[in-house]
């Protein structure tokens, strides 16, 4: 999911990231998803992910 959530910040997005993805890791979620100059940005998620990811690193030592 992470992965899925890094890969969709790209030109088309202006490098934000698509947050609602469902479940499957590759799906848009139409409720907030229209199209690249129609969606939902939510700033703070990105940082909030990373500070998650991070977290669970410092817990585990798993880099996976």
């Amino acid at each position: 999911m992470f992965r899925s959530f890094a890969a969709s910040a790209t030109e088309e997005h202006k490098y934000f990231p698509v947050w609602p993805l469902s479940f499957d890791a590759k799906t848009y979620l139409a409720i907030d998803y229209r199209s690249p100059t129609n969606s939902v940005r939510e700033l703070s998620a990105t940082f909030l992910l990373v500070e998650k990811a991070n977290q669970a690193f410092r817990w585990t030592g798993d880099r996976a």
